[in-house]
């Protein structure tokens, strides 16, 4: 039993299960750490970078309904952030203009019902987009009753799954 145990071969196989084990656990820590750290750096992130730390609102109107991106109240880059969500709104506009109302960084959202049927009346609808000194408005209008319930169902279903930041 002896010879069993000294030969060579016992040897490296208990030289490779070290290692495997040594691996695993190194692995298994580093896991867990990324578990603990990506939720830590995704709040850093959020607090560092005052354009991720606006509100959206969605407001149903009789004849629309409005997106709106309010800039957070303190910040002494107001006029650049102003700039920057008017942008973001013309190029949310101009999508929705050809009938592109899929969020597909919203989870679920790609495939979903209310995208499909909002996109039956793209035609239905004007844009415009105006400015605020503390925020940015993306106007959407209707004159069809229709086109406005499938907008509304379309903002309620945004708001619900949108994040919020605060």
């Amino acid at each position: 039993m002896d010879d069993l145990l000294n030969s060579e071969a016992a040897k490296r196989a208990i030289r490779e299960l070290t290692i495997a084990f040594i691996a695993t656990v190194i692995t298994l820590l580093f896991a867990v750490g990324l578990y603990f750290l990506v939720p830590r750096l995704k709040i850093g992130m959020g607090g560092a970078n005052p354009e991720l730390m606006h509100k959206r609102k969605f407001t149903a109107l009789p004849d629309g309904g409005q997106i709106e991106y309010v800039a957070p109240p303190r910040t002494d880059r107001k006029k650049q952030l102003i700039a920057a969500y008017k942008q973001d709104l013309e190029i949310l506009s101009r999508r929705f203009q050809r009938g592109k109302f899929e969020m597909v960084f919203l989870p679920g959202f790609r495939a979903s019902a209310v995208s499909k049927k909002i996109s039956r009346h793209v035609d239905d609808y004007e844009y415009s987009v105006t400015a605020t000194n503390n925020s940015v408005i993306l106007n959407i209008k209707s004159e069809k009753k229709e086109a406005n319930q499938a907008l509304h169902e379309y903002l309620k279903y945004l708001k619900k799954r949108w994040k919020h930041h605060r």
